[in-house]
C-alpha cells in the first residue's frame, strides 16, 4: 500500500516534521513517515484509496445463479406491486363518491364529510396518521402539481401600462365612501395582482427633510428592490400568510433596512445582498445562482419606471405595517401572560433548619421567559418600525424621479450581472482545469 523510499534520499516527513519520510503517497506524492501521518495528511487521498480497494474487491465477486434468481424475483414482485398501486389510484379517483371507497380511504369519515359538504379542511381536522401522510407527501413533492406556479406581478403585461398621478396615487380613485384605512386593509386582504399605491398623497422630500437627498439613494433603492424580490420569491408571492416572517426575511437581506448601512456604490449594495442570500441562513432555499438570477427581477422592476417602483414600495410598506400590527397583538398576549405570572411570584418565608441555621427567603418568578421574549420583540419591533420609515422616505424620493433615471439604473444592474456571470464562468473554467490537471497527474512520480 505504500511506496518505500531509499535511505539515501530520506527527507523530513511533510506531515509531522519530526521523523524521516520513509514512504510516498501514491495519490499526491507527499512524503510521510508512518500510517497516522498518512491518514491525517489528506482525507481525499485516504477515501479514494479505500474506495479503489473496495471496488477492486467487488469486481472479483461473482453472482451465483441462486443470487440472480432471487434478484429477478424481487424485481418482478416490486414491478407488480407498483402496477397494482397505479390501478388502485385510478379506481379510487373513479369511485371517490361511493361508500365502499370511504372505508378504504386514508382520510377519516369526518374529513370526507367536510369535503363532500364543500367546507375547508384545516390541519387540526386531520388525525395523527393523516398529518404524517400529508407531511410526507409535501416533503416528497407529490403535491407539487397541485400548487399553481406564482408569476411575479412585475412580469405581467398590465404592469407595463401602470400610470400614477404626480402625488403617487391612482389616476382613478374609488368612489365608495369609506375610511382610507379600510381601503388599505381591503387591498391587503384581496391581494391584488398588482399592488395598489397608497391612498393618501405622498409627501415631497422637502416636507420630510431639510437636507438635500444624497445621490447614493439610487443604490439604496436597488438593494431594497432586491430584498423585496427575494422575499416574494421565497413566499411565493403570499407574504400575507406570515407577514412577520416575511418582514424579518426582507430586513435580513437588506442591510439598509435591517442594519442601517449606507453602501456607496451599486457593486457594494448588490454584494451585500448576494452575500446574505448565499450564506448558510438561506442555504435550503437560496443559492448563488438563484441570487444572481434575482437581478433579472430587479431589472424588470426598474424598467417599469416610477409607477412600478412606487407600487413596490407601497406593497413593502404594507408588509412592514402588517408585521407591526402582529407585534402589537403578540405584545398584548405577552403582557397578559406576564400579569398572570406576577400573581404566581411568591417569596418563600425564612426557615429554620435542623442545624439551627436560618435560610433567607428566595424570590421566584415564572415570567422571566416571557419578559425576555417581550424585550426581544420590542427590539425587533423598533427595527421594523425604523425600516417602514425608510421605505416611505424612499417611496417619496422615487416619486420625484423620472422614468429615465430608473432605466439607467436597470442598465447598470444588467452590467453588474454580466460581470458576475463572467466571473462565475471563469471560476468554473479554472476549477475544471484544476480537475483535469489532477486527473492527468501520475500516481507515482519517479524521482
Amino acid at each position: 500500500f505504500w511506496v518505500p523510499c531509499s535511505e539515501a534520499m530520506a527527507v523530513a516527513c511533510r506531515v509531522c516534521q519530526k521523523q524521516f519520510a520513509k514512504y510516498t503517497c501514491p495519490r499526491c506524492n507527499l512524503r510521510y513517515c508512518s500510517l497516522p501521518c498518512y491518514r491525517s495528511h489528506s482525507l481525499r487521498c485516504v477515501e479514494s484509496f479505500s474506495r479503489d480497494n473496495i471496488v477492486g474487491e467487488m469486481q472479483h465477486l461473482g453472482a451465483t445463479p441462486e443470487t440472480r434468481r432471487r434478484t429477478m424475483e424481487a424485481l418482478k414482485r416490486f414491478h407488480l406491486e407498483s402496477v397494482e398501486d397505479d390501478g388502485l389510484e385510478e379506481d379510487d379517483c373513479e369511485e371517490m363518491g361511493s361508500q365502499d371507497h370511504v372505508g378504504t380511504s386514508i382520510l377519516s369519515e369526518k374529513v370526507l364529510e367536510k369535503v363532500a359538504a364543500g367546507e375547508d379542511i384545516e390541519l387540526d381536522d386531520l388525525t395523527h396518521e393523516e398529518k404524517v401522510a400529508f407531511f410526507h407527501s409535501v416533503a416528497s413533492g407529490e403535491l407539487n402539481h397541485m400548487i399553481k406556479p406564482w408569476e411575479p406581478w412585475w412580469l405581467n403585461r398590465s404592469a407595463r401600462t401602470l400610470s400614477l398621478t404626480r402625488q403617487g396615487n391612482r389616476l382613478v380613485q374609488p368612489v365608495e365612501e369609506c375610511d382610507k384605512n379600510e381601503l388599505d386593509d381591503l387591498s391587503d386582504r384581496e391581494a391584488p395582482e398588482i399592488p395598489a399605491p397608497l391612498q393618501s398623497p405622498l409627501h415631497s422630500i422637502d416636507q420630510l427633510t431639510a437636507v438635500q437627498p444624497s445621490p447614493l439613494l439610487r443604490f439604496h433603492v436597488v438593494e431594497v428592490v432586491y430584498s423585496y424580490c427575494f422575499t416574494l420569491r421565497l413566499f411565493n408571492g403570499e407574504w400575507h400568510s406570515d407577514c412577520l416572517d416575511a418582514a424579518v426575511t426582507c430586513l435580513s437581506v437588506s442591510r439598509i433596512l435591517g442594519q442601517g448601512a449606507a453602501p456607496e456604490s451599486l457593486t457594494e449594495a448588490l454584494s451585500n445582498c448576494l452575500e446574505m442570500v448565499c450564506s448558510a441562513i438561506f442555504r435550503p432555499v437560496g443559492s448563488c445562482k438563484f441570487g444572481v438570477a434575482l437581478l433579472d427581477d430587479v431589472v424588470a422592476l426598474l424598467l417599469l419606471g416610477r409607477p412600478g417602483v412606487i407600487c413596490l414600495f407601497a406593497d413593502l410598506y404594507r408588509l412592514l405595517k402588517c408585521a407591526l400590527e402582529q407585534f402589537n397583538e403578540d405584545d398584548k398576549a405577552i403582557t397578559g401572560q406576564e400579569a398572570r405570572d406576577k400573581s404566581l411570584c411568591t417569596t418563600q418565608p425564612t426557615l429554620k433548619g435542623s442545624d439551627g441555621i436560618h435560610s433567607k427567603g428566595s424570590k421566584t418568578c415564572l415570567g422571566k421567559a416571557c419578559k425576555s421574549s417581550f424585550q426581544t420583540g420590542r427590539t425587533e419591533r423598533k427595527r421594523i418600525k425604523a425600516a417602514s420609515k425608510k421605505v416611505y422616505f424612499l417611496m417619496c424620493w422615487a416619486n420625484e424621479q423620472s422614468d429615465d433615471s430608473f432605466t439607467s439604473l436597470a442598465f447598470l444592474v444588467e452590467a453588474e450581472k454580466a460581470g458576475l456571470s463572467e466571473s462565475e464562468r471563469s471560476m468554473s473554467s479554472e476549477l475544471m482545469k484544476t480537475k483535469d490537471f489532477q486527473n492527468k497527474m501520475h500516481l507515482i512520480q519517479e524521482i
